[in-house]
């Protein structure tokens, strides 16, 4: 048989690696790959230089695929039974149970082929093979030679690993997958042990006519006259999937281990011819099978094992006359917590994954403000602005696959799209079977930069938070009276500031220590809300400390906060919601807590509750103005709660112009302006 490019390849490094003396190599391949083949051209100069040869294989059905592979070269016996060692042929094949019971100490074969090499690599019975056979020389392949968190098995002189499944996809020497998730079980609270589910739980909360069911009835659109191979729990599982396949119209039998091996025979070359449409199994069609026929499989048994996972998939990925694909139907959802049938095998932790904070690439530190987002070649490319050490890094990550909400198909590579939404980078996934389009991501970008600003930064702006305020308030008024827009001011003030804004609440925040005396020098000088407050005799200082618990409610009615708000689907009662929340929960908190400071301080209590009472009225004018009266009631009635301490009467109905004349206020019923006091 002449050799592919990729197997003549892998040949010759296997064969110049052997040259060593008591060479350990490991020949990684994919399922599919030809590893039978592979292997008897790399055995080719042993038996040719009449040297003796020990193949191991897991299981017996896997010996008398040997048998047959290797006796095209050489005579082949085979250690099973009543039939022994024999030395007279080269080649010698057996089980790793059979060769750990037989007493086998004067062998002394030149090369041990240990085929599936990862069944039992760490086990008490290979060791022992290991340690009696110390002076051999070893091929050992495997396409999943992978402990149980995905960690590259060791202990090998050399590793010959040449080409990824996805390599021979794409040369053709394996047929693509097409997956699909049509079924999502809910794993929660089955136990993992040793790596794997405990199939007692799997089966008691999966081993269900509704449940297996609702599998049949999903999967049989897909499955359409393909030749399929299920993969079950358990016998019992297995059985109850082929009973309901079968009453749904589909040839479907089941082989197990109970299943008599002259039957089990018969009923996979049935399969092979076309006789049966369906099989399904448990461990039998796992490993070692060449059915090329196979175009479907359907994942019914949940599984923690990526070996499995792997090698399951690979028995559907030979190539055949009239097939372009393999159908991959994740009944189990294995696609989501081991990835795409055809991806590479990943370490796994054996701890529960946390949500990591991103750190500075430069300096380790967690202040960092993400700048940008873009999607390239599948892949997330998330850029960072240390504010610790003034550098940029970017992070890479991985786009995982995940089945369409609309059509449940599953892709490898999914196409991307990202865009800034306000504070938040929007991940969208279009589906390439049905173009449904779903955001499946969003990062939020406000909080990170508000919870992070330097210490250096806060203490400067705190200390010039009444000056900054004015300023900022100032320079909004100057950007309003020329009738912008919220986001086209935003954008003004970032280019100023060369800082994207966050919210007008938090302004001052992000006004960084290198423009801050830009900004307070550039601001405008006229009469304001704040000049008269210091009119009717409350100190700077005290202004400040009003300031910084009211102006932003001033700030959120002038500036459009509401304009925005109301611009997004849920319209009204996102604005109130917003209102209800955010500014009475956290904005007249500290409104309260600054105005008890004052009157604990000696201040009038009229003066205290003057500038909360002034923009009381113009926050809930604005939101009559654009909804109705019933909301500016509920919050002027919210508002007044606050001032109930300061003048019990208060906390009931309001009505501001008796209120501020009981206190001895005359003023312009219009506007509310104090006239004096």
């Amino acid at each position: 048989m002449e050799l592919r490019k990729y197997q003549q390849e892998i040949v010759s490094a296997s064969l110049e690696a052997l040259k060593v003396r008591s060479a350990k190599i490991l020949v990684k391949s994919p399922t599919g790959s030809g590893k039978s083949v592979m292997s008897l051209e790399i055995i080719k100069p042993f038996i040719e230089a009449n040297e003796s040869i020990l193949v191991v294989a897991p299981q017996l059905e896997l010996t008398k695929q040997l048998e047959a592979t290797y006796s095209s070269i050489a005579e082949v016996n085979v250690i099973h039974g009543k039939n022994g060692l024999d030395t007279s042929k080269p080649i010698n094949v057996t089980t790793l149970q059979t060769l750990h019971r037989r007493d086998l100490l004067d062998y002394k074969p030149s090369l041990i082929v240990l085929d599936e090499a990862h069944f039992g690599f760490s086990g008490k019975m290979l060791q022992d093979v290991f340690e009696t056979f110390s002076d051999c020389k070893y091929l050992m392949m495997s396409a999943t030679p992978f402990d149980t968190l995905g960690k590259l098995l060791v202990g090998f002189s050399e590793v010959i690993d040449l080409y990824s499944t996805t390599d021979l996809i794409n040369d053709g020497y394996l047929v693509p997958v097409k997956a699909y998730a049509p079924v999502a079980p809910n794993l929660k609270g089955i136990t993992v042990r040793s790596g794997e589910f405990v199939n007692s739980e799997l089966d008691e909360k999966f081993n269900k006519s509704e449940i297996i069911d609702d599998i049949v009835k999903k999967t049989l659109p897909l499955i359409g006259d393909k030749q399929t191979v299920v993969y079950a729990i358990n016998i019992s599982h297995a059985e109850n999937l082929a009973k309901s396949y079968a009453a749904s119209g589909i040839s479907a039998k089941a082989v197990s281990s109970n299943t008599p091996r002259d039957e089990r025979d018969h009923l996979i070359n049935e399969f092979k011819n076309g006789s049966i449409q369906m099989l399904t199994n448990v461990a039998i069609l796992t490993t070692g099978v060449d059915i090329p026929q196979i175009s479907c499989i359907v994942l019914a048994g949940a599984t923690r094992s990526q070996n499995k996972y792997h090698q399951i998939v690979g028995r559907g990925l030979r190539t055949a006359n009239d097939k372009d694909s393999c159908t991959v139907l994740d009944c189990a959802s294995t696609i989501k917590d081991l990835g795409y049938p055809t991806s590479e095998i990943f370490e796994m932790n054996k701890k529960k994954a946390t949500k990591a904070k991103v750190l500075c690439t430069h300096c380790n530190s967690s202040k960092v403000s993400l700048k940008s987002a873009t999607v390239v070649n599948g892949e997330t490319h998330l850029k960072y602005d240390c504010r610790a050490c003034n550098r940029s890094f970017e992070t890479i990550e991985l786009n995982p696959s995940s089945a369409c909400e609309e059509c449940n198909h599953v892709q490898e590579h999914p196409s991307i799209t990202v865009k800034r939404v306000n504070n938040t980078y929007e991940f969208t996934r279009t589906c390439e079977n049905c173009s449904n389009a779903t955001i499946y991501r969003i990062i939020e970008i406000t909080d990170k930069v508000l919870a992070e600003i330097t210490e250096p930064q806060k203490k400067l702006i705190n200390s010039r938070k009444g000056e900054l305020l004015r300023a900022f308030i100032l320079r909004l008024n100057v950007l309003q009276s020329e009738g912008l827009e919220y986001g086209e001011y935003c954008s003004r003030i970032a280019d100023a500031s060369n800082h994207v804004p966050i919210t007008v609440n938090g302004a001052y925040e992000y006004l960084t220590i290198d423009n801050v005396d830009e900004v307070c020098s550039k601001a405008p000088s006229y009469q304001s809300t704040l000049d008269k407050l210091l009119l009717h005799g409350v100190s700077p200082k005290g202004m400040e400390s009003i300031i910084a618990g009211t102006a932003s409610v001033e700030m959120y009615a002038r500036y459009g906060e509401i304009s925005y708000l109301s611009k997004t689907n849920d319209g009204k009662n996102k604005v109130y919601k917003h209102f209800s929340s955010k500014m009475i929960k956290f904005e007249l908190y500290h409104i309260k807590k600054d105005m008890s400071a004052l009157h604990a301080g000696g201040y009038p209590t009229a003066k205290v509750i003057q500038y909360a009472v002034t923009n009381l009225d113009k926050v809930s004018d604005a939101i009559a103005a654009k909804y109705g009266t019933n909301k500016r009631t509920s919050m002027q009635r919210a508002y007044m709660r606050l001032l109930a301490p300061f003048l019990p009467s208060f906390a009931g109905s309001f009505n501001p112009v008796t209120a501020l004349r009981d206190l001895g206020f005359k003023l312009n019923t219009n506007s509310y302006t104090l006239l004096e006091v």
